[in-house]
């Protein structure tokens, strides 16, 4: 099975009121194509700090990300761009939408940012709204959207520039019981319809039930990886 992404030895050190901390020691760690993976544990366990330096959005103090073949570390800061842009989807708990652009806009706001030609995703957009059953809302704004809606837009713009990979930090953490169940299963179909190969940090162990691993995270190291069947 072809791995998209690898962590190779990684450790995250910061300092802080002159104390030096250790958030994550020596983590290594597979991401295989297809896979559902979820990386579980308690608050200040390292999880979101971990998901950050996997979608290179923050660097390690030592070791390695493997993407593409591609030792991150060696890259400058074009090549990691790229990257983000083609390989890596994220989803951030706060959903991170552009309040003033419509639900259809913020989906594309990836193509804008490249400067790509909007109407060679005119169909692909038309897809997505469908899969998150959001074309009735396309020409609305966040504001008009509920929780739950407004992080289906995030996993819409998640997937426009059809990456190998989509990470989420804390997918349901802002959301009700019945919103975080339709997410967790909107997430379980992409993954199973369109082979996305995910993974998620979360505390909740009902979330982890949608995937088709967990991997435990406690006090910055792993802690065991748990097989769903």
């Amino acid at each position: 099975m072809k791995t998209v992404l690898e962590v190779v030895n990684l450790n995250k050190k910061v300092k802080q009121n002159n104390q030096n901390y250790q958030i994550l020691k020596d983590i290594n760690f597979k991401v295989d194509e297809g896979e559902f993976i979820s990386i579980m544990g308690p608050s200040g366990a390292g999880k979101s700090s971990l998901l950050y330096i996997m979608g290179i959005l923050d660097d390690p103090s030592s070791g390695k990300i493997i993407i593409d073949n591609k030792d991150v570390a060696k890259l400058n800061d074009n090549q990691k761009s790229k990257i983000r842009r083609k390989n890596i989807g994220f989803v951030f708990q706060s959903y991170n939408l552009v309040p003033t652009l419509s639900v259809k806009d913020n989906i594309l706001l990836p193509i804008y940012l490249d400067n790509k030609k909007v109407k060679n995703y005119e169909n692909k957009v038309d897809e997505i709204l469908d899969a998150i059953s959001l074309s009735d809302k396309k020409n609305r704004t966040p504001m008009e959207l509920s929780g739950g809606e407004q992080q289906r837009v995030a996993i819409g713009r998640s997937l426009i520039n059809n990456p190998d990979i989509i990470l989420l930090d804390e997918p349901i953490g802002n959301l009700d019981s019945k919103n975080g169940k339709a997410i967790m299963e909107l997430l379980r179909k992409i993954n199973r319809e369109e082979k996305k190969t995910i993974v998620q940090v979360t505390h909740s162990k009902e979330s982890t039930s949608y995937g088709t691993k967990i991997c435990f995270l406690k006090d910055g190291e792993m802690n065991g990886v748990e097989e769903i069947c």
